[in-house]
């Protein structure tokens, strides 16, 4: 009996822990980056929400509706994998202190329908540019640059790349790092799915202590 109440116990705590796992709906990518001889260079990840929906317009205006009330827009298109926050450790720096505000513009992920990329703040409006991501590092702001680009989907949960860095002193235009390679960006299982796992799994435990009763 005290093996029996124990089931139900952990069973009903890994509910509570399900239900607050599905109230995060965030969700999180894991990178990495390698050199062309395939060794570790960095590592980072990103996260967004996919239930929030953002518009990103082609011209000032692209956003707007074509008249009040319009459900359209005049020339924009909507993204719901927006970064929320992205940080990347390579070369010894830290690029990105873990907001989406430290890439040069806002940046989102890529879905079925189209690949990632990067909208820019430029001189005649916004500037989206596809398949790139291009960020700072944080110490350097105006002598280094990171950028990502060839995106190509290899599966549901994984994405693949090139990179390329480049961090210069400000005052020498020294090189501190300069390199390029792949990256690979991986999907990290929601917590949700685990605990779903763990309750089949109190289950089955539940069903074999049961079962010898039973007989």
């Amino acid at each position: 009996m005290t093996r029996f109440v124990s089931s139900r116990a952990i069973a009903f705590l890994l509910v509570l822990l399900c239900h607050t796992a599905a109230l995060a709906d965030q969700i999180t990518w894991r990178l990495l980056f390698t050199g062309s001889g395939g060794e570790t260079q960095g590592t980072g990840q990103f996260t967004y929400d996919p239930d929030t929906s953002v518009c990103i317009p082609n011209n000032p205006i692209g956003c707007d509706p074509p008249f009040p009330g319009s459900d359209e827009i005049l020339d924009g298109f909507f993204v719901s994998t927006l970064l929320q926050s992205i940080s990347v450790d390579l070369g010894g720096f830290d690029w990105g202190s873990g907001t989406a505000r430290d890439l040069a513009g806002l940046a989102w992920w890529g879905t079925d329908t189209f690949t990632p990329g990067i909208v820019f703040g430029g001189r005649f409006g916004p500037d989206p540019q596809l398949g790139r991501w291009l960020f700072w590092d944080d110490e350097f702001t105006q002598f280094e640059i990171l950028q990502m680009t060839g995106f190509q989907r290899k599966s549901p949960t994984g994405w693949e790349g090139d990179w390329s860095a480049e961090v210069r002193n400000p005052d020498t235009q020294e090189a501190l790092f300069s390199s390029s390679g792949r990256f690979a960006a991986t999907l990290v299982p929601e917590p949700a799915s685990f605990c779903l796992l763990l309750l089949a799994g109190t289950g089955c435990l539940r069903f074999r202590r049961i079962r010898p009763r039973a007989t």
